[in-house]
């Protein structure tokens, strides 16, 4: 709005997360909790009490790259995006086509996170992920958890199998840990231990080796195998989709 180019690096950066989103993003416009997240904003735009933020995202994503997809996937030109794109940016949403992306079973090899999907003309929507990538950003990873190999299920937009989230950042004692911990995830615990060692609310001290074995993808079957190796254990875990019969 105010002619400030955006530099190009920051952009690819922006449509590649929104590249992410809209690959988990189920209809009813939730996603996966990941890690930690406060819902924090630096300046909330919408007065929405329905505000969605990802939706809102994919439909920002859309006007600055002109793709079809993230505007299928978006909610439309909502408050927020007159404030930051004014009416030139009104102009060129409506000029965009809507096209529903032909969504498929993806990994994520750089975030380490593989999605699960079925066809995207199928209209039963299952979305499945699984976490086999690091703990978390540099060494002491602040915000990460030690969810590794763990899996989430959303069928229709319904969650069925849930990753607990935060709960609370700095008051929340042995809550705070516990929300952080292995066993609060759908993965396996060994000997009551977390995967990674916690040394503080915002640090880890030894953490596991991720490593993805197997990931192959076609028009009937998906299959991921993976596991997760620290000093005193190692667990493999592998999925195995069957598109056709739609059995995990």
């Amino acid at each position: 709005k105010n002619n400030i180019k955006i530099p190009q690096g920051a952009l690819n950066r922006f449509l590649s997360m929104n590249e992410f989103i809209m690959n988990l993003i189920n209809k009813k416009g939730n996603i996966s909790q990941i890690g930690d997240s406060d819902n924090g904003m630096a300046i909330r735009l919408s007065s929405d009490k329905e505000f969605n933020l990802y939706a809102s995202l994919l439909a920002s994503a859309s006007i600055l790259s002109g793709r079809e997809d993230f505007k299928a996937k978006g909610k439309g030109f909502e408050e927020e995006h007159y404030w930051l794109f004014g009416i030139d940016g009104f102009e060129k949403y409506a000029s965009i086509n809507s096209v529903n992306p032909k969504l498929n079973s993806r990994l994520f090899k750089e975030g380490g996170y593989v999605v699960f999907r079925k066809p995207s003309n199928n209209c039963k929507e299952e979305i499945l992920m699984m976490d086999c990538g690091e703990l978390g950003y540099l060494l002491t990873a602040p915000h990460g958890h030690a969810d590794l190999l763990s899996i989430t299920l959303s069928v229709d937009g319904i969650d069925l199998l849930i990753d607990p989230g935060t709960y609370l950042y700095h008051t929340g004692n042995g809550w705070r840990d516990y929300f952080r911990g292995t066993s609060a995830h759908n993965t396996i615990t060994i000997n009551n231990k977390n995967q990674s060692e916690i040394k503080g609310p915002f640090m880890w001290g030894k953490r596991p080796m991720a490593r993805i074995h197997k990931w192959e993808v076609s028009d009937e079957n998906d299959c991921l195998s993976a596991s997760c190796d620290n000093s005193r254990s190692s667990h493999k875990r592998s999925v195995y989709f069957n598109k056709k019969e739609t059995m995990w």
